[in-house]
């Protein structure tokens, strides 16, 4: 039986592990399951039969089954450089040169060239123990390294190493932690976070890439943005996501987001943010959308024409004359005047009822021709569809956008 026949057989006959169930959510709205290997430029989902590749740009975000092999479930693996994976003892010969796997169905030799990675369930031979345990286990020992300063280097830079494995036991440990300690762990929490959405190439050529975009000061974060836009545009989208969902309070940087999504044409991606809880991201959203002739965010944008400053109120009511045509009698400047002024006070309340007589219009005017420019955004946004999957999700997203309609105007506020 040769080596290839035999590794199917392993796999097909329950030799191989049983898989975690991952998570990864990609950019077009599936959530995939199976058992994430970080690769750095991509992640490998690792189900049953086999493993797929998936861009890190296509991802919007992964869960680490906490529950990721229990106990009594740990085996010795190989990972292949097609992604299969073979469980079972495991010893080295020549020197290191061949690996050889004993499982329950008997014995097989790898060139070491043909083997991706070496996972040793108990964390043998220095290698990443990326079992439940194992991993709990070494970010522990690992934490307590960083508190000896000969040692806090390299524990941090292990931490890294672990990536996605090390993100659940972070997040148990940070609560328990205090001060500088404390400190520490949220910083590394976010580091491991921010990996799963940057590729292998964007780790390497984009200068100390990791802690710019987590620096406090927002000019450091916003350079570092727009180096991995200038050289790796393709690999952006996730980055940009990331840091809005992230909790980024940077207005230049959360407005160059925006605008660099809506120009790459992540209409997926803007349709998400419209349920965002910030308003203001749910306002630039709708705007962006508009401008690729997406309507479904006019609603938030009639909406805006009733807040207190006037700018906003001016930008806005430009851009929905240009998406919709009309204008509505609707009026965004307040009179000019003395405000300590009574005549002047009059004026601008008189005005602000103007506007929200002229809100009311806009609103009928939804009501009776919003359906339609909901059917002219979904033509546009099938312009570039092809298969039949990206068909369903688009007819996913814009009935997910008629939801987010109606429980705006439900809502009856001002994004």
């Amino acid at each position: 039986m040769g080596i290839r026949t035999f590794t199917l057989l392993l796999l097909l006959s329950g030799g191989g592990l049983a898989l975690a169930q991952d998570e990864v959510t990609l950019t077009d709205g599936r959530v995939l399951k199976g058992r994430v290997v970080d690769e750095g430029h991509q992640i490998r989902l690792v189900k049953d039969l086999g493993s797929i590749p998936i861009s890190k740009r296509d991802i919007v975000k992964v869960r680490i089954d906490r529950e990721r092999l229990p106990e009594g479930d740990l085996v010795d693996r190989v990972v292949l450089n097609n992604g299969s994976e073979i469980a079972g003892t495991i010893r080295l010969e020549r020197d290191g040169r061949v690996v050889v796997v004993t499982g329950k169905f008997g014995e097989v030799k790898y060139a070491r060239s043909e083997i991706r990675e070496i996972v040793y369930a108990k964390g043998e031979d220095g290698s990443l123990d990326k079992t439940k345990e194992g991993a709990a286990r070494r970010v522990d020992e690992l934490l307590d390294a960083m508190t000896d300063p000969a040692r806090e280097e390299e524990a941090r830079a292990q931490i890294i190493r672990l990536g996605v494995y090390a993100i659940p036991h972070l997040e148990r440990a940070l609560p328990q932690a205090e001060g500088a300690n404390r400190e520490t762990i949220d910083h590394l929490l976010r580091v491991n976070r921010l990996r799963t959405v940057l590729t292998r190439e964007i780790e390497e050529t984009v200068s100390e890439v990791k802690d710019r975009l987590l620096d406090g000061d927002p000019e450091v974060r916003f350079a570092a943005l727009q180096d991995i836009v200038l050289y790796h545009l393709k690999d952006s989208a996730p980055v940009l996501i990331y840091l809005l969902e992230n909790g980024e309070t940077d207005s230049k940087i959360r407005g160059y987001v925006i605008d660099r999504l809506a120009k790459q044409r992540r209409n997926s991606d803007l349709i998400e943010l419209l349920q965002t809880g910030d308003s203001n991201i749910r306002l630039a959203a709708a705007l962006a959308l508009g401008e690729n002739g997406i309507f479904l965010g006019v609603p938030i944008l009639i909406l805006a024409l009733g807040v207190d400053d006037e700018a906003v109120r001016v930008a806005v009511f430009e851009k929905l004359k240009r998406f919709t045509g009309e204008d509505l009698l609707y009026w965004p400047k307040d009179p000019a005047g003395d405000s300590t002024d009574v005549l002047h006070a009059d004026a601008l309340a008189q005005a602000k009822s103007d506007r929200e007589e002229a809100i009311a219009r806009w609103e009928e005017w939804w009501d009776q021709n919003g359906e339609g420019l909901i059917r002219v955004s979904m033509k546009e946004f099938r312009r570039s569809v092809v298969s039949s999957k990206e068909k369903e999700e688009a007819e996913k997203f814009f009935s997910q956008g008629a939801n987010i309609v109606e429980r705006i105007s439900e809502d009856g506020k001002a994004p």
